[in-house]
């Protein structure tokens, strides 16, 4: 009987753990998203005029819209077999980005 109660007692337990990890996890996530407002949802587009924001912005659920300018490279970086690749991010001249913050570090 002792043992059964043991068996019983960890399979609560653990349930209570994956419980509060769950939480926590999706706690982080929200705050994460908040903190460096990342959208929902985003669409690319290899030409697209800036006269259509206005029509997306009235798109029903529509809460922000923020046009960038997003394109890739090719970096030939010292000590590295195969070059990296890289993506180039519009931001703007004076402020915070709306969405979809960066997030730099520096590392030495």
């Amino acid at each position: 009987m002792l043992a059964i109660s043991f068996v019983v007692a960890c399979g609560i337990a653990t349930y209570i753990m994956s419980q509060t990890a769950t939480t926590s996890l999706e706690q982080a996530k929200n705050s994460y998203f908040e903190r460096y407002r990342l959208a929902d949802i985003y669409a690319n587009a290899k030409r697209a005029p800036l006269r259509i924001v206005p029509q997306i912005e009235n798109i029903e659920g529509v809460a922000r819209v923020y046009p960038r300018v997003r394109f890739g490279v090719t970096l030939d970086v010292p000590g590295m077999i195969e070059p990296a690749t890289a993506s180039i991010i519009s931001v703007p001249e004076v402020g915070e980005v709306p969405l979809n913050a960066l997030y730099l570090v520096n590392k030495k």
